[in-house]
């Protein structure tokens, strides 16, 4: 859980920290020439330094480059602890850029409150080398969550108890599950209270007659 931000007071409140969970997806950010970095900090956002930053694309990698998606991550729910804005360059003609190599990401990390008035962070450019942003985790804002039973509760393979918690966990998965935590909510028949000794929420899932211990975890990074 080192990229999770535990509220072990409120299970619905726990989040994926944002600042990890970029470097752990798209690693550090590149420098750039001093008057790129230059342009670029005194840009208000990293568009404004469009032809500068495709011109340097160009100079690294020796094919043109294009924006192919900008997007605000507060237009959409998810898991982050804060909101940015990030932006997507792929060689021109790109078939598709989820899974095209050599790409290039901008990032700009909002300050608290509305979106539409805050001040953003100066933009951190990540070159994506060999990488293929599909398989790097930066894409899943989702906490999952994985659930297991008390260390004394052991129960057969094929028993209906086992049944259930493998398909808990399925259901509490971000890649089957839109919503996991609002999922975990639903499946319960009480909400989950942190429980230190088992370092996790506990609750009872309808359908079972055992508590089961509940842990908020990252997505999987590539």
């Amino acid at each position: 859980m080192i990229n999770v931000i535990l509220d072990k007071k409120h299970w619905f409140m726990c989040m994926l920290d944002t600042r990890k969970h970029i470097e752990s997806s798209l690693g550090k950010p590149m420098s750039l020439p001093p008057s790129i970095q230059e342009c670029v900090e005194e840009s208000d956002f990293s568009e404004d330094a469009y032809a500068d930053l495709v011109s340097v694309f160009k100079l690294i990698k020796g094919c043109e480059y294009e924006q192919v998606v900008r997007e605000n991550t507060c237009n959409f729910e998810n898991d982050l602890s804060d909101f940015f804005v990030y932006t997507i360059y792929a060689p021109v003609g790109s078939s598709d850029w989820l899974w095209q190599r050599d790409c290039f990401v901008t990032v700009q990390i909002g300050d608290s409150g509305d979106p539409r008035y805050v001040s953003y962070e100066t933009a951190q450019v990540y070159d994506m080398c060999d990488n293929q942003l599909a398989e790097t985790g930066f894409l899943n804002d989702r906490l999952s969550w994985y659930a297991r039973y008390f260390p004394h509760r052991e129960f057969e393979e094929n028993s209906d108890e086992a049944k259930l918690l493998e398909r808990t966990n399925e259901e509490l998965d971000a890649t089957s599950s839109g919503n996991p935590t609002s999922r975990l909510g639903e499946l319960c028949y009480a909400d989950p209270v942190w429980v230190e000794k088992y370092q996790g929420f506990v609750a009872r899932v309808k359908g079972s007659r055992f508590p089961m211990v509940f842990v908020p975890t990252e997505p999987y990074y590539g």
